[in-house]
């Protein structure tokens, strides 16, 4: 899921920066790296913060884990 989120930012975002760049006159410069870095902090913060949830959830009783919510 999250790297789907990454692909849909990624498209949306060098689309707007095309609008931007083709409204304001400015020349359209992006960096590959930049996408390549956002798609590892991308997958890493979706795990993370699925991740200790879960695993919180998991060590509790059921009923306390619904009851808690």
């Amino acid at each position: 899921m999250c790297a789907l989120a990454e692909i849909a930012g990624v498209t949306l975002g060098v689309a707007g920066s095309a609008l931007v760049a083709r409204v304001v006159d400015w020349p359209l410069i992006i960096a590959s790296t930049s996408i390549a870095a956002a798609f590892p902090v991308s997958v890493g913060g979706g795990v993370l913060f699925g991740y200790l949830p879960a695993t919180r959830s998991a060590s509790m009783n059921p009923i306390d884990a619904l009851r808690r919510e």
